[in-house]
């Protein structure tokens, strides 16, 4: 299901229903867990990193363990077993454009910087001035 799943155990064949019980995950479940795994993980791709996209991964290549989960995670030891199962997926990238400063552009900037820092200057003498003043007339 999408954000249940009911486990039902069966015994030569038979469903025992009485032991069946319901786990409060799900498919939905574990594509919004991987979507957000993607986005941790690859922060520059997270307007790729989209649930629907996570979900095309969870469905094209993940699987169940057959047996055991420790079995499965043995057949990993081993490296050539390892790159064999490996699977890279290219998310879609588009390159952003940088857009070029002109000279008059580089000189503008520099400038606007310099004048941000005068006035910083400016009203930080003008604190240094008022306290000043201030303890000057406490002294009096």
């Amino acid at each position: 299901g999408g954000s249940v799943s009911y486990i039902t155990p069966f015994l030569d064949g038979k469903p025992l229903i009485q032991h069946s019980y319901r786990l409060n995950a799900g498919g939905g479940t574990c594509t919004s867990a991987l979507s957000q795994l993607m986005s941790l993980r690859w922060p520059a791709h997270r307007s790729t990193a989209t649930v629907l996209n996570a979900n095309h991964v969870k469905e094209t290549f993940c699987y169940t363990a057959r047996s055991s989960y420790s079995e499965e995670l043995k057949t990993f030891e081993d490296l050539a077993s390892y790159r064999e199962k490996s699977i890279r997926i290219q998310l879609p990238y588009t390159e952003k454009e940088v857009p070029t400063l002109t000279e008059e552009d580089l000189e503008r900037r520099k400038r606007q910087r310099t004048e941000a820092a005068d006035r910083l200057r400016e009203m930080a003498r003008a604190k240094r001035e008022a306290s000043m003043e201030g303890l000057r007339g406490s002294i009096r």
